[in-house]
């Protein structure tokens, strides 16, 4: 055989092979053979008949396209061979440029070539911190407050009260188009806090409710206040305001007594350590779940681009067992949104999906690609994974047939010009 080979850009080859004309000759032989056991011949037993009758019979183009077929099937993985290449997958017949003698041209897909960088080397240190004890009767005394007895009092404001009031805020100096009113005229209740307690979530600004103490109901006061360059609301970044509070109301607030009554009255907790231990747990779970969130968005920054081709690698474990406590769904979810804004193409190998979290991802990604195994994964299973993603409304780009026996890659895929179908049709006049 004389083989040519000619790459392109696909990276697929055409292989182009002559065969010698006594091989077409032999191969009109075999067919001939062939065809004679599929067709009534009157005065041969089915395959006896020769050559010569066969023809006479069902033509010599019958002949020729069987002879065609049975001598490409066993040139090709014989070219395969000489030529030293590795199929991908199956290849195909592209053309019979011709007959006189025999030349065939191929088209042959080639093994993936990727070169990986040192993407193990991404590791980011796994430390979740333990709920310390200050955390746990935080939220106790925010229970506490929650029960708290509201009563009016005649009396000036003092740590610990609720007053309502009205309050107007504006801009000392607006800029222009800016609107010179900052809070018109607004019913707002506030809690008096004590000097040592946290003042940096009180509204309008912390501290706020520091400047209540000693007034009355019915009482008003001005004051002013800078706001800081690097204030939480940016449009009141470095802005000088005037403040004005009306006092409609002080009430006193008196709490609760902290025992196991209390816990009984929160819930389900027969005792104040009972509701302890609860609270420990769920702030460890909350705890978890921003850890993981910030732990995820950290190692997307630290993905490597490997030889300056844009090329990331996120890994997420050494195991599926570590890759689903890692990705929790709704994590993942938001770290899919994440990779769109970031990256043009990204790729997740997802769980089986067999797990509802792997039809979640699915549902949430651009197109999904389905793998199953050669001779593993039965018809039905096949049918079922299909009509799950087809369930979750997923877009199914296709399907990849993985661990495919090395024989398979040496044969034409699908039933080419010269197929034997293609000739029977045409014999029988379809």
């Amino acid at each position: 055989m004389k083989i040519d080979i000619q790459p392109r850009e696909d990276h697929q080859v055409i292989l182009t092979v002559e065969v010698e004309p006594q091989m077409l000759e032999d191969a009109k032989a075999r067919a001939a053979r062939h065809i004679s056991k599929h067709t009534k011949i009157p005065g041969f037993r089915p395959g006896k008949a020769p050559l010569a009758v066969v023809q006479r019979t069902v033509g010599a183009e019958a002949i020729l396209e069987e002879a065609v077929e049975l001598l490409i099937n066993d040139v090709y993985p014989k070219a395969l061979d000489e030529s030293g290449i590795e199929p991908y997958g199956p290849g195909s017949l592209e053309n019979v440029k011709s007959m006189t003698p025999p030349v065939f041209e191929f088209i042959v897909p080639l093994r993936a070539e990727v070169e990986l960088g040192d993407y193990q080397s991404i590791r980011l240190p796994y430390e979740l911190s333990d709920i310390r004890d200050e955390e746990v009767e935080n939220v106790i005394s925010g229970l506490l407050e929650q029960q708290a007895v509201v009563e009016p009092v005649e009396r000036k404001a003092q740590e610990g009260d609720l007053i309502y009031l009205h309050l107007d805020a504006h801009r000392k100096q607006p800029k222009e188009g800016e609107s010179q009113t900052i809070i018109d005229n607004r019913a707002i209740p506030v809690v008096v806090l004590k000097e040592d307690d946290d003042s940096s979530n009180d509204w309008p600004f912390p501290g706020f409710s520091r400047k209540l103490i000693d007034l009355s109901s019915g009482e008003e006061v001005s004051f002013e206040y800078d706001f800081p360059e690097d204030a939480a609301n940016e449009s009141l970044q470095g802005v000088k305001a005037d403040f004005h509070v009306s006092v409609d109301a002080v009430n006193s607030r008196t709490l609760p007594e902290l025992n196991d009554e209390f816990a009984q009255s929160v819930g389900d907790f027969p005792t104040l350590d009972s509701l302890r231990s609860q609270i420990r747990k769920n702030l460890e779970e909350q705890n978890l779940e921003m850890y993981h969130e910030t732990y995820d968005e950290d190692l997307l920054e630290m993905a490597h681009s490997y030889d300056g081709e844009g090329f990331y690698v996120l890994p997420s474990g050494e195991s599926e067992k570590q890759l689903l406590e890692f990705h929790e769904v709704q994590k993942m979810i938001r770290m899919i949104e994440d990779c769109k804004d970031r990256i043009d193409i990204a790729i997740i190998d997802a769980p089986p999906l067999m797990f509802s979290d792997a039809l979640m991802i699915a549902s949430e990604v651009d197109g999904v690609l389905a793998v199953i195994r050669s001779g593993k994964t039965t018809q039905a299973a096949a049918q079922r994974m299909i009509q799950r993603l087809k369930s979750a409304e997923a877009n199914l780009l296709g399907i990849v047939l993985n661990f495919v026996s090395n024989r398979h890659l040496r044969t034409l895929d699908g039933y080419g010009y010269h197929s034997k179908y293609y000739y029977a049709g045409r014999r029988k006049g379809k």
